[in-house]
């Protein structure tokens, strides 16, 4: 089950941007909150999704806290769609006691966050802009994993990057206080036909340990982005449920 995803610019009124399909797992968290209203929202979801237990307290708080560090995020010029994820870990063997993430004990759930950003562009073509990108990216990170990638939409670039998070602050949840977590962040990076603009869509996850999931993730997103061809999109055609998603090659 997909869910679409179809974005326009607020000022505009000559139609829609771009549109994706998002996989069931990934729970939208509307733009244009408040930060008190955002922290409900993702305190909702994670009672919704845990349960009410008293004993799973620690874990909704856990996971309010490592969405609650892409909040920022929501102020950024050209964020157009926000979604928290979490996905059946594969290899989870059930018959587990004791409350997940606690004593070393792992999550049966994978998590992430989901952003697409607009971003203003000034390039003749998508080949062209999608090489300056890749280059840039390349002199800007040179430890980072930077790779050119070819969409149903476009020439793309892959950008995958990691980084360390100290937890504090008086929001934080005890078994966070004072650790650092590593989370890794996966950009693409995907020109406008018009080479005009830019649709970045960046997943990152504290997860490191399943990258593979992540990145299948979004592959699986970014192999459903469509631009409009003058003004509408195109019919849709019949999902292939044998279609495999390829994460990158």
């Amino acid at each position: 089950m997909t869910t679409n995803v179809t974005t326009t610019l607020p000022e505009a009124s000559d139609g829609p941007l771009f549109r994706f399909r998002v996989p069931q797992g990934f729970h939208e968290v509307p733009l244009g909150v408040t930060p008190e209203a955002h922290a409900e929202l993702l305190q909702e979801f994670a009672r919704e999704y845990w349960g009410q237990g008293a004993e799973l307290e620690p874990l909704r708080a856990m996971t309010g806290a490592l969405y609650g560090a892409a909040r920022q995020a929501l102020a950024a010029q050209g964020v157009r769609y926000q979604a928290v994820g979490v996905f059946p870990r594969r290899e989870f063997v059930e018959g587990r006691t004791g409350i997940p993430g606690e004593e070393g004990e792992p999550l049966p759930y994978v998590r992430n966050t989901l952003l697409a950003t607009v971003r203003d562009l000034n390039s003749p073509d998508q080949d062209l802009a999608a090489a300056g990108i890749a280059e840039l990216l390349f002199r800007q990170y040179p430890d980072d994993e930077v790779v050119r990638v070819s969409l149903p939409a476009g020439p793309a670039v892959l950008h995958l990057a990691a980084s360390r998070l100290l937890w504090g602050g008086p929001d934080t949840p005890d078994q966070l206080a004072g650790t650092v977590r590593t989370t890794v962040r996966l950009e693409l990076w995907i020109p406008f036909p018009s080479g005009d603009r830019i649709l970045l869509l960046a997943l990152t996850t504290p997860d490191t340990g399943d990258l593979d999931t992540h990145q299948a993730l979004l592959a699986e997103v970014a192999s459903t982005v469509e631009f409009p061809v003058e003004g509408d999109f195109l019919p849709d055609e019949p999902a292939d449920s044998g279609a495999q998603i390829n994460p990158f090659g």
